[in-house]
Protein backbone atom coordinates (compact mmCIF):
# COMPACT_ATOMS: atom_id res chain seq x y z
CA UNK A 1 0.00 0.00 0.00
CA UNK A 2 2.84 2.34 0.86
CA UNK A 3 4.57 1.43 -2.42
CA UNK A 4 1.43 2.26 -4.41
CA UNK A 5 1.09 5.56 -2.55
CA UNK A 6 4.69 6.49 -3.33
CA UNK A 7 4.16 5.54 -6.98
CA UNK A 8 1.10 7.83 -7.05
CA UNK A 9 3.15 10.72 -5.62
CA UNK A 10 5.95 10.06 -8.14
CA UNK A 11 3.40 9.93 -10.96
CA UNK A 12 1.89 13.27 -9.86
CA UNK A 13 5.33 14.88 -9.81
CA UNK A 14 6.51 13.47 -13.16
CA UNK A 15 3.30 13.43 -15.18
CA UNK A 16 0.23 14.90 -13.47
CA UNK A 17 -2.22 13.53 -16.10
CA UNK A 18 -1.24 9.90 -15.45
CA UNK A 19 -2.48 9.72 -11.85
CA UNK A 20 -5.90 8.03 -12.50
CA UNK A 21 -4.40 4.58 -13.05
CA UNK A 22 -2.29 4.88 -9.87
CA UNK A 23 -5.38 5.95 -7.84
CA UNK A 24 -7.29 2.89 -9.14
CA UNK A 25 -4.39 0.63 -8.14
CA UNK A 26 -4.31 2.23 -4.68
CA UNK A 27 -8.09 1.68 -4.32
CA UNK A 28 -7.68 -2.01 -5.25
CA UNK A 29 -4.93 -2.42 -2.65
CA UNK A 30 -7.13 -0.73 -0.01
CA UNK A 31 -10.11 -2.98 -0.85
CA UNK A 32 -7.89 -6.07 -0.68
CA UNK A 33 -6.54 -4.92 2.68
CA UNK A 34 -10.08 -4.35 3.98
CA UNK A 35 -11.14 -7.78 2.69
CA UNK A 36 -8.24 -9.44 4.54
CA UNK A 37 -9.18 -7.63 7.74
CA UNK A 38 -12.80 -8.75 7.41
CA UNK A 39 -11.66 -12.35 6.94
CA UNK A 40 -9.63 -12.12 10.15
CA UNK A 41 -12.58 -10.82 12.25
CA UNK A 42 -14.25 -14.22 12.91
CA UNK A 43 -10.93 -15.62 14.09
CA UNK A 44 -10.38 -12.59 16.32
CA UNK A 45 -13.92 -12.87 17.73
CA UNK A 46 -13.44 -16.58 18.41
CA UNK A 47 -10.16 -15.93 20.23
CA UNK A 48 -11.78 -13.13 22.25
CA UNK A 49 -14.61 -15.44 23.29
CA UNK A 50 -12.12 -18.16 24.23
CA UNK A 51 -10.23 -15.71 26.46
CA UNK A 52 -13.45 -14.51 28.11
CA UNK A 53 -14.58 -18.09 28.77
CA UNK A 54 -11.18 -18.98 30.20
CA UNK A 55 -11.41 -16.00 32.58
CA UNK A 56 -14.94 -17.00 33.59
CA UNK A 57 -13.80 -20.56 34.22
CA UNK A 58 -10.87 -19.35 36.31
CA UNK A 59 -13.16 -17.07 38.34
CA UNK A 60 -15.67 -19.88 38.89
CA UNK A 61 -12.89 -22.18 40.08
CA UNK A 62 -11.79 -19.50 42.56
CA UNK A 63 -15.35 -19.05 43.81
CA UNK A 64 -15.80 -22.83 44.09
CA UNK A 65 -12.58 -23.13 46.10
CA UNK A 66 -13.76 -20.31 48.37
CA UNK A 67 -17.15 -22.00 48.83
CA UNK A 68 -15.47 -25.31 49.66
CA UNK A 69 -13.24 -23.56 52.18
CA UNK A 70 -16.18 -21.83 53.85
CA UNK A 71 -18.25 -25.04 53.83
CA UNK A 72 -15.38 -26.84 55.56
CA UNK A 73 -15.17 -24.06 58.15
CA UNK A 74 -18.94 -24.25 58.70
CA UNK A 75 -18.73 -28.05 59.07
CA UNK A 76 -15.98 -27.61 61.65
CA UNK A 77 -18.11 -25.12 63.59
CA UNK A 78 -21.13 -27.44 63.47
CA UNK A 79 -19.03 -30.38 64.66
CA UNK A 80 -17.61 -28.24 67.47
CA UNK A 81 -21.09 -27.05 68.47
CA UNK A 82 -22.36 -30.64 68.49
CA UNK A 83 -19.54 -31.79 70.73
CA UNK A 84 -20.05 -28.86 73.14
CA UNK A 85 -23.79 -29.55 73.23
CA UNK A 86 -23.18 -33.24 73.91
CA UNK A 87 -20.86 -32.29 76.79
CA UNK A 88 -23.45 -29.91 78.24
CA UNK A 89 -26.22 -32.50 77.90
CA UNK A 90 -24.09 -35.14 79.61
CA UNK A 91 -23.66 -32.76 82.56
CA UNK A 92 -27.41 -32.37 83.06
CA UNK A 93 -28.56 -34.45 85.98
CA UNK A 94 -31.35 -36.87 85.05
CA UNK A 95 -33.10 -36.09 88.37
CA UNK A 96 -33.50 -32.45 87.37
CA UNK A 97 -35.61 -33.41 84.36
CA UNK A 98 -39.30 -33.70 85.45
CA UNK A 99 -41.25 -36.83 84.65
CA UNK A 100 -44.13 -36.68 82.20
CA UNK A 101 -46.72 -37.03 85.00
CA UNK A 102 -45.22 -34.01 86.77
CA UNK A 103 -45.31 -32.01 83.57
CA UNK A 104 -48.97 -32.86 82.92
CA UNK A 105 -49.90 -32.11 86.55
CA UNK A 106 -48.22 -28.70 86.30
CA UNK A 107 -50.02 -28.01 83.05
CA UNK A 108 -53.38 -28.90 84.61
CA UNK A 109 -52.65 -26.49 87.51
CA UNK A 110 -51.78 -23.71 85.09
CA UNK A 111 -54.97 -24.29 83.09
CA UNK A 112 -57.16 -24.30 86.21
CA UNK A 113 -55.52 -21.09 87.49
CA UNK A 114 -56.02 -19.45 84.10
CA UNK A 115 -59.70 -20.47 84.04
CA UNK A 116 -60.20 -19.14 87.57
CA UNK A 117 -58.62 -15.84 86.57
CA UNK A 118 -60.95 -15.56 83.57
CA UNK A 119 -64.02 -16.19 85.75
CA UNK A 120 -62.85 -13.58 88.29
CA UNK A 121 -62.30 -11.07 85.50
CA UNK A 122 -65.79 -11.67 84.11
CA UNK A 123 -67.31 -11.15 87.58
CA UNK A 124 -65.42 -7.88 87.98
CA UNK A 125 -66.61 -6.68 84.57
CA UNK A 126 -70.22 -7.55 85.42
CA UNK A 127 -69.97 -5.79 88.79
CA UNK A 128 -68.56 -2.63 87.22
CA UNK A 129 -71.34 -2.57 84.64
CA UNK A 130 -74.07 -2.91 87.31
CA UNK A 131 -72.44 -0.21 89.49
CA UNK A 132 -72.37 2.25 86.63
CA UNK A 133 -76.03 1.45 85.85
CA UNK A 134 -76.98 2.10 89.50
CA UNK A 135 -75.16 5.42 89.48
CA UNK A 136 -77.00 6.52 86.34
CA UNK A 137 -80.37 5.55 87.88
CA UNK A 138 -79.52 7.44 91.09
CA UNK A 139 -78.52 10.51 89.10
CA UNK A 140 -81.74 10.37 87.04
CA UNK A 141 -83.90 10.06 90.19
CA UNK A 142 -82.05 13.04 91.70
CA UNK A 143 -82.79 15.08 88.61
CA UNK A 144 -86.48 14.09 88.75
CA UNK A 145 -86.72 15.23 92.36
CA UNK A 146 -85.56 18.69 91.47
Amino acid sequence: MLVKYLQLIKSLVQSPGDYEEKVKELKVVMMNFQHLLNQYRPHEARETIIKMLEKQLERRKEVLALLKERAAAADAKVTDAKSRLAKQLSRIDQDSIPSSSEVFTNEADVISRHTAMEVTQEENDTQQTSNSSNHSVDFLSYLDSL
